[in-house]
């Protein structure tokens, strides 16, 4: 099941070698840029997102998502203008290690503020 990530919370983690690590957001009402963002203090990872309007909605992989920030990379923002920018609906995460890593995970739409 994938871990549920809250506006501005970060979510620690890690991953090994070829491991996606998933995680979901619910983004209800909000007219909001959501911001992915990935804080590596060790290792090498990539960033996975998928928009679904069901709980149960299938989690992004390498191969099937909407959103992607490969390593150097380590964040992604869905602007309220992309065409698949969606409200009242589930943001799927998957944070893939290429490397063994150690990582922090922000979610955040432009109306929260960082709880560091």
């Amino acid at each position: 099941r994938p871990r549920m990530l809250v506006d501005g919370l970060p979510q620690h983690g890690t991953s090994r070698p070829y491991e996606m690590v998933h995680y979901k957001m619910y983004v209800g009402d909000r007219h909001h840029d959501v911001t992915f963002s990935l804080g590596i203090n060790v290792g090498t990872l990539d960033l996975f997102v998928r928009a679904s309007t069901s709980a149960d909605g299938l989690p992004p992989t390498q191969t099937h998502h909407d959103w992607v920030a490969r390593a150097p990379a380590s964040s992604i923002t869905v602007h309220v203008s992309d065409a698949r920018f969606c409200h009242h609906c589930y943001y799927y995460v998957g944070v893939y290690g290429v490397t063994a890593a150690n990582y922090s995970l922000v979610a955040m739409t432009t109306a929260a503020s960082v709880t560091l």
